[in-house]
């Protein structure tokens, strides 16, 4: 990052991670992006200065490949504004900084090999550079006439501690040159990594080199005419940021003004100040520390105290839940050492707005609307209140034996003066439930927990949890409970009643060989709960723990789903975490389950927490400390379902339908997306799925046709559907009403006297045996006569 001599532009370097190739931003003071400057496929802008009065904008471009090759940094130069690149060259490996003359054509880096000063020429011109290079208005002059090429010569090292008997010798590499900065008269200020810092210029003859060591290490340099109010000196002030401290020098003679000191209470004594700016109209100084905290500087550097700080980033991000039930938009993220609660402004952006460090290491949270329970390492569920700027409320009455791996709330609203139902389950095979009840009218002022059941001897960790309560008589609680283990998702119906908790009800799901359970979420609308398998199977289960739908992600081998995965309030989206870049996947589950968009960010490891916020925004998180959030297709689901409504309806109304048959399915593979509880004719009710062999003698269909494919089925129906996967109607008694539906239709279609004959008669006559359905299904007996 580099602020123009104007104080107008920001030129910012951008790397190519993500599949994107790598770039210069210029963006304006207004946070308005003016241009974007490429440099290259597989290539990442590591440094950035401005030269020659800001027309001319530098950068280190650095290759990102696994084999390292001899020449893998380059230096570019661009013209500004028209922001036409001039020229390139190779500038060896391991280029620590760079900066730009204010005012001519000439750049200078640094690196483990010493300062080289760079100069900016036609192809025409000797290579021969003299002085401080070409001036800023003759530089101006020649942009356009190109071709033009950058001319390097090294300089003379410096005469540190430890060359000055030699100074011909290249320096140690654990102290070489870090940092450089540029002031009047083509001086140039150099700092090597031990603390040694040297006053030089592009001439070596005019002025002879001036040494200190600053007795701590150097990481940055920032010169200019004042700082803070301070008056300006002839030669200009230097700031030189060491470990603990920023140091405030005469550029001429390199005495000490101010030591500005890091706030040993805040910041801690030896933070490192890694990063220095300044504003040359203004005079103003910002400070970045090695904990991403920015301190600004506009008073008189007398009293060292900073304007403002701005907190450090926080990274390690671990998860983020959106707290229901809130007009503003509310985000609850944690980290192995904190947890922090964000608010939206009506601008959109998150604000931090509380932030709570417990004890030990985090591990897991959850969150309902007034309380956020965490998971620590030692195994204890911890309960702070989320209206009352994270206050801690104390633990549970039961810890685990080991750390807690998941955590899960119970559906609950402030105004049914009931209490809450939450779940968690450890890495010691075990699982806790808790009825937590709650005082205070606007928030949370205290809480009591009972522990309401106990399960043990898990066939291994428990890894997921997600819990549905549902509404009960006074005095008891009615709840269902998935639990993921690698090898089993298990789901259970539980009542509390009278101080005993009795499991009703328990179905177990194994998982495929070679894959796993990689968590499950619930569906409080309509009570249903919905699992994801690292073989890319999403599953949605019934209130009765059956599996209603199957839907497999297409992709291949390279895409896999690795969770978390999470619902909308209104069980309209789900939004689940793959592998890798791949990025979040978002699938419409209003119907049956089907994928709207893959939300790609542009980060090179997968996000380690997805949410979906109210006005279905979908909010992700990284461990790097970056938040993303999308809009949901709204148009492209809209399109969609009324394409399914009209498909659906020319489905009922085929012929294929009127008859009650359906073509036997078989076959191997698995489709991109197989729904199990489709609709297969009229009248068909309840689903069953087929069972047992084929029957001898008897063909089996290849694929489907797609006028007879189910909702959910994948692209035109054509793939084939595992036989685990079919689903066959009840035979069911047709009603009266039916039965006269099909009598006018066969009357219509017959002649006058063959309708008097069949139904008009007074002996019945004995209707004639239909044929055998197609592919393997049997044929409908024909109805009796009156």
């Amino acid at each position: 990052l580099a602020n123009s001599p104007c104080g107008k532009w920001w030129a910012m370097g951008e790397s190519c991670f993500g599949g994107r190739s790598g770039q210069v931003i210029i963006m304006s003071s207004e946070k308005e992006v003016a241009a974007s400057l490429p440099v290259g496929v597989r290539r990442s802008a590591r440094h950035v200065c401005w030269a020659a009065n800001g027309e001319l904008v530098a950068a280190i471009v650095e290759f990102e490949s696994e084999q390292v090759v001899a020449a893998d940094q380059q230096l570019m130069v661009w013209s500004w504004p028209s922001g036409e690149r001039l020229a390139s060259s190779s500038c060896g490996r391991g280029t620590q900084d760079v900066a730009g003359s204010p005012d001519g054509a000439v750049l200078l880096t640094v690196g483990p090999a010493g300062a080289k000063l760079w100069t900016l020429m036609r192809s025409q011109e000797s290579t021969g550079v003299k002085g401080a290079g070409v001036k800023a208005s003759a530089a101006s002059a020649s942009f356009g006439m190109l071709p033009l090429r950058l001319v390097g010569r090294a300089l003379p090292a410096l005469p540190g501690p430890k060359t000055l008997n030699a100074p011909g010798l290249r320096r140690r590499p654990e102290d070489a040159l870090v940092a450089v900065a540029w002031g009047l008269e083509s001086c140039l200020f150099l700092a090597t990594r031990q603390g040694g810092l040297g006053l030089t210029s592009c001439d070596s003859q005019q002025k002879a080199p001036i040494w200190r060591d600053m007795g701590r290490r150097a990481f940055s340099l920032a010169w200019c005419r004042g700082f803070a109010g301070q008056p300006e000196r002839a030669a200009g002030m230097l700031a030189c940021g060491l470990s603990g401290r920023v140091d405030i020098l005469d550029a001429a003679d390199m005495t000490t003004l101010w030591k500005i000191e890091a706030d040993g209470g805040r910041l801690g004594p030896q933070l490192d100040a890694v990063g220095l700016a300044c504003n040359p109209l203004l005079g103003s100084l910002w400070v970045l520390y090695a904990d991403r905290s920015l301190s600004y500087f506009s008073e008189p550097l007398a009293s060292r105290d900073a304007c403002w700080t701005l907190p450090g980033a926080i990274s390690d991000l671990r998860s983020a839940q959106g707290l229901p039930g809130h007009v503003l938009t509310k985000v609850v993220t944690y980290s192995p050492t904190s947890i922090q609660l964000w608010s939206s402004q009506l601008q959109g952006d998150l604000r931090l707005e509380a932030q709570s460090e417990p004890a030990h290491e985090l591990s897991t949270v959850a969150v309902s609307p007034w309380l956020v329970a965490c998971g620590l390492s030692n195994g204890e569920v911890r309960l702070f209140a989320a209206l009352h700027g994270l206050a801690e409320l104390g633990p549970l009455p039961m810890r685990h034996g080991a750390e807690v791996l998941s955590l899960s709330f119970g559906h609950w609203k402030p105004a049914s003066l009931r209490p809450i139902i939450l779940a968690s389950v450890s890495s010691d095979r075990s699982i806790l439930v808790f009825s937590i009840e709650v005082q205070g009218e606007s928030g949370l002022n205290s809480s009591q927990a009972s522990l309401l059941l106990h399960l043990q001897h898990h066939s291994g960790p428990v890894h997921h949890v997600s819990l549905l309560a549902s509404p009960s008589a006074p005095g008891s609680e009615v709840f269902r409970m998935v639990v993921c283990t690698a090898d089993q998702l298990i789901w259970r119906e539980l009542e509390y009643k009278d101080g005993f908790t009795t499991v009703h009800k328990c179905a177990r799901q194994q998982a495929c060989r070679g894959s796993r359970w990689v968590g499950s979420c619930a569906d409080t609308q309509r009570g249903i709960f919905f699992a994801a398998c690292s073989n890319r199977r999403l599953l949605q289960l019934d209130p009765a723990g059956r599996r209603v739908q199957e839907m497999r992600v297409a992709g291949g081998n390279s895409v896999e789903i690795v969770g978390p995965l999470h619902l909308s309030s209104d069980g309209r989206y789900l939004a689940v975490v793959l592998k890798g870049a791949a990025g979040v996947l978002l699938c419409d589950v209003a119907g049956p389950c089907q994928p709207l968009a893959r939300l790609a960010a542009g980060q090179a490891e997968p996000c380690t927490g997805v949410t979906v916020l109210p006005g279905h925004r979908i909010l992700a998180c990284w461990s790097d400390g970056t938040l993303l959030s999308w809009q949901a297709p709204e148009k492209q689901v809209e399109r969609r379902r009324s394409q399914d409504g009209e498909e659906s309806a020319r489905r009922y109304t085929s012929p294929a339908v009127g008859t009650g048959t359906r073509p036997r399915i078989t076959g191997k593979g698995v489709v991109a997306m197989a729904a199990v509880g489709a609709v297969s004719g009229a009248g068909s009710g309840v689903t069953r799925p087929y069972s047992g062999s084929p029957p001898r003698g008897r063909r089996s269909g290849k694929g489907i046709s797609r006028g007879q494919v189910a909702p959910g089925l994948g692209p035109q129906g054509t793939r084939d559907v595992p036989y685990s996967a079919r689903r066959q109607p009840l035979k069911t008694a047709r009603s009266d009403a039916e039965k006269n539906q099909i009598r006018e239709v066969i009357k219509a279609q017959l002649p006058e006297n063959k309708t008097r004959i069949l139904f008009n008669s007074g002996h019945g006559t004995h209707g004639t045996h239909g044929t055998h359905g197609t592919h393997g299904t049997h044929g409908t007996h024909g109805t009796h006569g009156t």
